[in-house]
């Protein structure tokens, strides 16, 4: 739609991005503190849209899960197994891939959330990582 999507940010951040003169649209709410309830992200980090189901998949980094949200942002599910604060997320084929920042994997889950693999290491060379961030496959 042209929006700019804010999740889990503070009022003053919410601002700032405003002042950019495009549509902004924010809901959740930021936390300094981990919590378990849905919508509250610590440190919220990547999100993607599945192209299926329009769900948008959100890396809540600080309390180590994804959260899934329809389009008029309820909360449908998470997912956590196999995190290590979740930072980069993409889905391609049906497939949920994210980072893992701590743990230094890169984590292959189904739209459904459920952990199907794991590739990575700590270090430098092939499928290895040193803190991964941001994801993007094509």
């Amino acid at each position: 739609t042209g929006d700019i999507l804010l999740n889990g940010v503070t009022e003053t951040e919410a601002r700032d991005y405003k002042k950019i003169e495009m549509p902004v649209v924010t809901f959740g709410k930021h936390s300094e503190y981990k919590s378990s309830s849905h919508g509250v992200f610590c440190y919220s980090t990547g999100l993607a849209i599945d192209p299926t189901t329009n769900f948008l998949y959100i890396c809540d980094d600080g309390n180590n899960r994804v959260q899934v949200f329809n389009k008029s942002f309820e909360f449908i599910f998470q997912f956590s197994g196999k995190m290590g604060r979740p930072c980069g997320i993409c889905i391609k084929r049906n497939k949920v891939y994210v980072t893992q920042n701590n743990s230094n994997l890169l984590t292959v889950h189904s739209t459904d959330g459920k952990y199907l693999e794991s590739v990575g290491l700590k270090g430098k060379n092939h499928l290895e990582f040193d803190g991964p961030r941001g994801l993007d496959i094509c």
